[in-house]
């Protein structure tokens, strides 16, 4: 339809922005046309651009230097099948895209990002970064123990880049892995080692860690020499690391079973006229995979209209009236809270988050003290001996926040338990975009030094397209899944018009489940195990099945017997007698 006086569309060119114009179902924004776009009615309705990368580490005042790298694409959802046979068919996973990386060829291919200088030095160590091994399959010593040496860094974000135009490709998952050392620094201060990429003016943040002296690490202040080794950015083979998975969690999640089949006197039943067949139905599998939900949500739309009109302070971890309190009278709401929440409750929740996120903030200690968290702990245990409590933070799976990684979170909670505090879990909230399995992998195996139960407490994933959404929702799914030390999940929603976070939801304003929602169920059908055959001449049948609850039909040439049992973890067998 052609713009002019007969157009019914009004404000077609948005020149009052968004008036007359309204979302079905979504969330509608908007932006100024694409510089350079071009349509390609060919390829679908889509804007693309071309796009100039230059990959660097950026550094600032921060052990391993992990990260991922993915970019997007303006347009409709395509689907697996499409972005596969159009962007991923020729992908070498694996390959590293970093040119000279081993620094074989001196400088070459490298460049300084600002006025500071590189150099190449003998030292560094001979072996890739563990998690790149992991991904690579490799264990041999691909490196020569060559490093890049940045001196004169004026400011945090200097440091070696290089361009990487034309190597990425639209819709993978990089994984970035490389050793990192920082030299000697007033005050012995941490430094912040970020990797970045620049893309069309804007920087996309690769991952950060801290580095806390001289050794070795997977930038730093200004001054601080920069010493880079091994740098590795490859993209993941999904495909591959869901074969892995599987195998982990044979072994995990689990069990042999054994239906021993007798008569009433305890001996062999007649295989003839058929034999005894055997049919074993999974019901329920007892890894705990849900999403939070709350009826004030579903039901009540004068709620829902508050929260719609209420400013950015509804979303604070401390409310503004809590802020005004003196320390007495803050000590005193504290503990009303407690013995309120916790005895009305008594008894009806396994598990308590006790003080949310005390990585992020500490108002409570800032204003009550240092033992106040141990102490709300103390009380909660007295309150309700059977619960667990729980720290629960985020950003610490994703390793992408200084202020929340692997080791400042074993620290704290070390620190909690050396108070008194009765930690009882550990809680990974799971706010992630484009998951890297082996990154989740060793977050958790650090973490499950503690000993304690670890839950993925508000896990969403957020693309745009729901089908790269559905692949990352299942790295999450099966990387938690796979880990004995994981006991838990919950998603942070479901519902597009009730997400905290846009492009995350499952299923559509319209009640429709898009292919995130599909993936989750497929999973857990894949989570249930059905067998179904004959006993063998010794009355027995077996099969290896998901811990949970089961429900078995024997039948014989006399009968049927049904009954009910549960495949709890265990290293043994478990033998289920069954009398006919």
């Amino acid at each position: 339809m052609a713009i002019g006086d007969d157009n019914i569309i009004l404000n077609p060119e948005f020149d009052d922005g968004l008036d007359n114009w309204a979302g079905n179902g979504c969330k509608i924004e908007l932006h100024d046309a694409l510089d350079d776009g071009k349509v390609l009615p060919a390829n679908g309705k889509y804007f693309v651009v071309n796009h100039s990368f230059i990959l660097a580490f950026a550094l600032g005042t921060s052990c391993y230097a992990t990260g991922v790298v993915q970019y997007s694409i303006c347009g409709a959802a395509k689907s697996l099948a499409y972005i596969t046979s159009t962007f991923l068919h020729k992908l070498e996973y694996g390959a590293n895209i970093i040119q000279n990386s081993n620094l074989d060829d001196g400088i070459n291919g490298w460049f300084p990002l600002g006025p500071c200088t590189l150099s190449v030095h003998d030292g560094a160590p001979r072996v890739l970064p563990p998690m790149a091994q992991e991904s690579l399959a490799l264990d041999d010593e691909p490196l020569n123990g060559k490093h890049i040496h940045v001196t004169n860094r004026m400011q945090t974000w200097m440091g070696p880049a290089q361009i990487v135009t034309d190597k990425l490709t639209l819709y993978a998952t990089y994984q970035v892995s490389a050793w990192v050392r920082v030299g000697a620094q007033a005050g012995g201060a941490p430094q912040n080692i970020n990797i970045a990429v620049a893309a069309d003016s804007q920087w996309l943040n690769g991952g950060q860690v801290l580095a806390r002296d001289e050794r070795w690490y997977e930038g730093p202040d200004a001054g601080v020499d920069l010493m880079v080794a091994g740098l590795q950015v490859f993209p993941v083979d999904r495909k591959a690391r869901v074969k892995h998975l599987k195998r982990l969690t044979d072994k995990v999640r689990k069990r042999d079973v054994v239906v021993k089949v007798t008569g009433a006197d305890g001996g062999a039943v007649k295989q003839d006229a058929g034999g005894v067949e055997v049919r074993v139905r999974q019901v329920s599998n007892s890894f705990p995979l849900g999403s939070c939900i709350m009826r004030t949500n579903m039901d009540n739309e004068d709620f829902v209209d508050f929260c719609s009109g209420a400013s950015s302070s509804v979303d604070n971890a401390v409310q503004q009236w809590v802020k005004t309190l003196s320390a007495d009278d803050l000590s005193a709401a504290v503990k009303i809270r407690l013995t309120g929440l916790l005895t009305r409750y008594k008894g009806k929740f396994r598990h308590y988050d006790v003080n949310n996120e005390m990585l992020h903030g500490s108002f409570y200690q800032d204003k009550l003290g240092k033992d106040i968290r141990a102490t709300m702990f103390k009380t909660a245990a007295e309150l309700d001996p059977d619960a667990l409590l729980f720290v629960n933070d985020y950003n610490v799976e994703s390793m992408c926040d200084i202020r929340a990684t692997p080791e400042t979170y074993i620290q704290q909670i070390i620190g909690l338990q050396e108070q008194g505090a009765p930690v009882g879990g550990v809680g990974l909230q799971g706010h992630v975009s484009n998951p890297v399995g082996p990154v989740i992998r060793s977050v958790l195996d650090r973490l499950a030094v503690l000993g304690l139960p670890i839950w993925f407490t508000e896990v969403d994933v957020s693309s745009a397209n729901e089908h790269v959404r559905a692949d990352d929702l299942e790295v999450m799914l099966r990387e938690a899944y796979a880990h004995p030390a994981v006991e838990g999940v919950m998603l942070w929603g479901f519902w597009e018009l009730f997400m905290s976070r846009d492009d995350a939801h499952l299923v559509d304003a319209e009640g429709q489940v898009n292919e995130a929602g599909r993936r989750l169920l497929q999973l857990k059908r894949e989570w249930l195990t059905h067998a179904h055959g004959h006993a063998d001449d010794n009355g027995e049948f077996k099969f290896r099945g998901h811990h949970g609850e089961y429900h078995v039909d024997v039948t014989t040439p006399t009968g049927k017997i049904s009954q009910t049992f549960t495949v709890d973890k265990d290293d043994a067998p478990l033998v289920l007698n069954i009398k006919v």
